[in-house]
């Protein structure tokens, strides 16, 4: 008898363990479902995956974060099926606050661009829903602000390292929510602004600070002022301009380090200044490149790195300047329309003198003008980031001519990495382009000699995605080189043949590009080797 019950278990057990086998086999049949065009049967693939997590699968875990991009969803009981799975799962309200910040910070691990965007499009419906309160904020903060690594005394090296990366990993994470957080609701986060910066603040002081932190913290901090009553720069209490103007003296102090996230950094820097509608943005952007280009001077010779840190900056305070500009015209077209509401008091002769010059009308269209000439003509070429062009084109042609297609041996693998100055040249030159139009027209043949080029295709992204702005900006001079921009539909490289259909579709869709015998190319990738090219293409 008790040989046939330990039989029993024992096919028991095996009877399990194929159960459990093919449960997994079929979680990938199940991912494909949720990209099914049934709405039905992406909801029920949702469902699947829901009871999957709860009797402990790990074949859920994939399909769980595959279930990410259907928040996007055009279908709402799909996208409202995805959010209220996620709400269950990982921050039900029997959780306690421990356990939501574990279950955010697990979302976090491994994460992709695409993942994190999805992420904090969770976390604003969470948000709205009451499932993420503030005593998950405050769990979070305390994981961002500890740096006590006393516990990692006596571990062998590799185990300290490794506990060290670990450490400072789930740091970054925490704090990229609290960024997430802060931007689907400010209050969320208003309490916690002191210590925040406080802590931001120590760690922006260490001999080699970690860029993904301040530029993570500086977000923050743009956030929370933007949603203040003072909701701009000059405005600000001397501590918020202390805090900033000390995020720009890090980038300063740190100038030409081998750590490429330092460019992150300063994005986010140079974004806040201006995205604080500061009147003297431009003044503060001028007086870093002024104090980078010092530092350059005073080195012999100046390294790769800090041109390409130099290049960054410069290319990305011109078209924050364009865009600056655009935000002073849409406040002068405002200011005058206000005008025009009190002028409607009137007296009719007072009517009759303004209707015969021109009025408002005539008033917004010199202010547009003059703004124009100013983009057009004195923004680059007579201003002070003029004075970087000619070597951001001499970098940009020499690469042109290093990356020619007869310079290397054909084939992705025998392809060499496109080298970090090349390509923060050839973006600084692509942000100039949108700028003016003179200097668009002067440096397209470049652009499409790069992209006729065997660069990699990081730089070759980069390129198209600017002609797509390009097209937008400048629909005249651009549709002269709609042909170009067709023949990337048949380059050898299947991303670039995304990328350009992406940007094509994109175009179309918006009405900046008409399609003529152009059209014979979208239809040859009907049957491009790559699906998911052909896919989009029909």
């Amino acid at each position: 008898e008790a040989v046939h019950k330990a039989e029993f278990i024992r096919q028991q057990y095996e009877d399990y363990r194929h159960f459990v086998e093919g449960v997994n086999d079929a979680a990938g049949v199940l991912e494909s479902m949720l990209s099914s065009k049934s709405v039905q049967d992406t909801v029920e693939a949702v469902r699947t995956f829901k009871l999957l997590r709860i009797f402990g699968f790990q074949a859920a875990e994939p399909g769980l974060r595959k279930m990410l991009t259907l928040l996007f969803s055009k279908d709402d009981a799909v996208a409202r099926e995805a959010v209220e799975t996620y709400e269950f799962l990982y921050f039900a309200r029997g959780l306690d606050a421990d356990q939501k910040t574990a279950n955010l910070l697990r979302l976090m691990k491994g994460a992709t661009l695409t993942d994190l965007t999805c992420l904090e499009e969770l976390l604003k419906r969470l948000l709205a829903s009451g499932a993420v309160d503030h005593k998950v904020t405050k769990h979070l903060i305390s994981t961002y602000a500890k740096q006590d690594f006393s516990a990692l005394d006596g571990m062998p090296t590799e185990e300290q390292r490794a506990r060290l990366y670990h450490a400072r990993l789930e740091q970054r994470h925490a704090l990229q929510i609290l960024r997430m957080i802060t931007a689907g609701n400010p209050l969320k986060t208003a309490d916690a602004k002191g210590p925040l910066m406080k802590s931001s603040l120590e760690f922006a002081r260490f001999a080699s600070p970690d860029f993904i932190l301040i530029k993570e913290a500086v977000m923050i901090f743009q956030c929370q002022l933007a949603s203040s009553p003072a909701a701009s720069l000059d405005t600000a209490t001397e501590d918020d301009k202390r805090y900033i103007f000390t995020m720009m003296q890090v980038l300063m102090t740190t100038f030409g380090t081998i750590d490429t996230e330092w460019l992150c950094a300063a994005e986010a820097v140079l974004n806040a200044i201006f995205g604080l509608r500061s009147r003297n943005a431009h003044e503060y952007a001028r007086m870093l490149i002024e104090r980078l280009s010092r530092q350059m001077a005073k080195a012999s010779p100046p390294s790769d790195m800090q041109y390409t840190q130099l290049f960054f900056v410069v290319g990305h305070v011109a078209i924050k300047m364009l865009a600056f500009v655009d935000m002073l015209e849409n406040d002068l077209k405002k200011a005058v329309h206000g005008r025009k509401d009190e002028a409607n008091g009137q007296s009719e002769a007072d009517q009759d003198l303004a209707q015969v010059t021109g009025g408002h009308e005539a008033e917004i269209e010199s202010f547009t003008q003059t703004l124009s000439d100013i983009t057009e003509e004195k923004l680059i070429q007579e201003g002070f980031l003029g004075q970087f062009l000619p070597q951001i084109k001499a970098v940009c042609q020499v690469a042109a001519q290093r990356y020619a297609p007869g310079s290397m041996p054909a084939g992705d693998a025998d392809r060499p990495q496109t080298d970090l100055l090349a390509r923060a040249a050839v973006m600084a030159l692509c942000k100039m382009m949108s700028v003016s139009a003179r200097i668009c027209k002067e440096h397209l043949a470049l652009v499409f000699q790069l992209l006729s080029s065997r660069i990699d295709f990081g730089a070759k992204s980069n390129i198209i995605i600017s002609l797509g702005d390009l097209f937008n900006r400048f629909p005249n001079l651009l549709n002269e080189h709609s042909t170009e921009l067709f023949s990337l539909l048949h380059d050898d490289d299947r991303n670039v043949r995304r990328q350009a259909l992406l940007v094509i579709t994109h175009l179309i869709m918006n009405d900046m590009l008409k399609l003529k015998q152009e059209l014979v190319d979208i239809c040859m990738l009907m049957h491009d080797q790559d699906a998911g090219i052909g896919e989009q293409a029909r």
